[in-house]
């Protein structure tokens, strides 16, 4: 059984660019000066792998709660 390792990490990002096809999305994201290495070398650590992006806009507030999530409340 294979172990799979947790690499996720989070930065700050503006979005420049979506562009949508057939095969899923392509995000044009801008990284601060300060953390753009940071994030290269994070980034280029999971090459060969499956790449997951959670996007969250500024401001969002997540919740655990399934009715607030849901804009019931």
């Amino acid at each position: 059984m294979s172990e799979t390792k947790d690499n996720s990490f989070g930065f700050n990002a503006n979005m420049k660019k979506v562009t949508l096809d057939k095969n899923g999305a392509q995000v044009l994201l801008t990284v601060e000066d300060t953390d753009f290495l940071e994030v290269a070398t994070r980034l280029s650590n999971t090459a060969g792998y499956d790449v997951i992006v959670k996007v969250t806009p500024t401001g969002m507030v997540l919740s655990e709660d399934s009715e607030v999530a849901d804009g019931r409340i």
